[in-house]
């Protein structure tokens, strides 16, 4: 019941419209724009399917997330800071935090063994039948999203479906996942898959191009 009513309150700060461009077939990867806490937020409450979200470790742990989410929302709520940052602290990150861990998500981190171990789970999740949502952005110098289109791509991600092709012999799709915050509308665009024929290192780039191209093209 708690979280029925915690997602309605979140649906009325962060109202959006879903929109799908072709159907979709599952599992696959939907690859989103990150736009601060704003872009896992709302994909969760308003993607249809079962998927399981890449959430950073430290906005899963109870101790890290109010200064994690601080940063974000100090962009996203520039007014009247002193009573947004005491907001986010005392109010808004612990059911944030509900939300986010209620979804099963797929923690990640920053370092080498733990990467790994992101991606490992992520094949894992995949060929259990479920779907994986995750957002590659590069933050910018000064460690934030854009909050309008989207940054350049880290092109690890395309990895997972590099291992879970030698895993399962299936070529996984990408979805891209678009939410426009001036419209606020959420767009899943046609997909793209992976080709385990193709040079890996040009497959990475290929892909991760043409998702974020849709990205661009969307604002």
């Amino acid at each position: 019941m708690a979280y029925i009513f915690l997602r309605k309150i979140l649906k009325k700060i962060f109202p959006y419209k879903y929109e799908c461009q072709q159907t979709i077939d599952e599992p696959c990867i939907f690859v989103a724009n990150h736009m601060e806490i704003s872009g896992p937020i709302i994909t969760e409450l308003y993607i249809p399917y079962n998927i399981r979200p890449w959430i950073i470790d430290k906005m899963l742990d109870k101790k890290t997330i109010k200064h994690h989410m601080i940063s974000g929302i100090s962009r996203i709520f520039p007014k009247r800071a002193e009573f947004r940052n005491k907001i986010t602290a005392n109010i808004l990150s612990p059911f944030i935090y509900n939300l986010l861990s209620s979804t099963n998500p797929i923690p990640v981190h920053r370092t080498g063994r733990g990467i790994l171990e992101t991606i490992n789970k992520s094949v894992s999740a995949l060929d259990n039948g479920e779907s994986i949502l995750l957002f590659p952005e590069n933050p910018t110098d000064d460690g934030h999203y854009k909050l309008e289109g989207a940054s350049k791509f880290y092109t690890g991600f395309v990895s997972i479906a590099k291992k879970y092709y030698e895993k399962t012999g299936k070529s996984i799709k990408f979805n891209p996942v678009y939410a426009d915050r001036k419209n606020k509308i959420l767009t899943v665009g046609n997909h793209i898959e992976f080709n385990p024929k193709s040079l890996y290192s040009n497959e990475k780039e290929r892909i991760a191009s043409y998702l974020y191209s849709f990205m661009i093209d969307s604002m």
